[in-house]
């Protein structure tokens, strides 16, 4: 009893000492009967139930460098097995955790990932927060753009989301009424949009050499915050006929992340008669589909 109780304080000890577990196998407990050891038993009285999986760990020590546990309900044995039984199953054509001959395994259980370039990653962000792909627009950054504090000066923030709004009006324009509504559109020509008003979120400072994803997203509106942009409280609004509000996003491809946010009011206004207007139905109902591109992505 005394040598048992040695050996489990032991076994304790090293399992104090060992790493972090890094691999799960599943083991039955007929495996466990059939590659045991019977001068690595220990008996020990413990009720739970059995686990579905167990954890490897490499040990300091000269005879075992793996092992693994399972807890049988009620009094049982609490059986450890050496590397020899899971190189076993390592060895074996048929085991899930086969490993041919002169290969390694993966460094990770779970499968591997395809590394995205920051241009892919930005763009699959937006899409999956819900803004319109036809506004993406990329925006580099120059030396010029720094200010005296060493980061591009805020005001610049400005000018590009204003570049990547313009863009997003083109397009916006094309699905409307093709080439010539969407360069009447940006030249003032008929009813086309204006800016009411806009506010910038500054969350991160950016500094040259960069390259930014600016993007936007129609929504009925106004927002409280950034998040609230596909919530059904916003969704669920109605349209109004002669403004809406856009939410823009810069992404910056250095830092892999959102840098600034904006929320603005466009005005749907006849440059022929000077004054804000219904662009009608056909319009709408093409600012509708642009909004839904959020909805859409929340609930695929």
């Amino acid at each position: 009893m005394h040598q048992t109780s040695a050996s489990a304080r032991v076994l304790r000890e090293r399992r104090a000492l060992a790493p972090t577990p890094r691999t799960h196998f599943p083991v039955t407990e007929s495996d466990l009967a059939a590659n045991s050891e019977p001068d690595m038993r220990m008996t020990c009285s413990h009720t739970g139930s059995i686990a579905g999986l167990f954890a490897c760990s490499e040990l300091e020590s000269r005879d075992v460098s793996l092992f693994f546990l399972v807890v049988v309900k009620g009094p049982r044995h609490v059986r450890y097995s050496s590397i020899r039984a899971l190189q076993d199953r390592f060895k074996d054509p048929t085991s899930p955790f086969h490993i041919a001959p002169g290969t390694q395994g993966p460094e990770s259980p779970d499968p591997p990932t395809e590394e995205l370039s920051p241009a892919e990653e930005g763009r699959a962000k937006f899409i999956e927060l819900g803004f319109d792909p036809d506004s993406f627009w990329e925006q580099p950054i120059v030396w010029g753009d720094h200010d005296s504090f060493q980061h591009v000066n805020n005001v610049r923030y400005l000018r590009f989301f204003e570049s990547g709004r313009i863009h997003w009006m083109r397009a916006l324009g094309q699905e409307i009424g093709g080439p010539a509504k969407a360069e009447a559109m940006i030249k003032g020509k008929g009813v086309s949009l204006i800016l009411k008003s806009i506010s910038l979120d500054y969350k991160r400072p950016v500094v040259y050499p960069d390259t930014l994803l600016v993007a936007h997203k129609p929504h009925p509106g106004p927002l409280r915050t950034s998040s609230q942009v596909d919530s059904p409280e916003i969704t669920t609004r109605r349209q109004a006929k002669t403004h809406f509000h856009v939410m823009g996003a810069i992404w910056s491809y250095a830092q892999r992340r959102i840098v600034t946010e904006s929320d603005s009011v466009l005005v749907w206004y006849d440059y022929d008669k000077l004054t804000k207007c219904d662009p009608g139905e056909e319009a709408r109902a093409v600012l509708q589909r642009r909004m839904n591109l959020g909805k859409a992505a929340r609930d695929p």
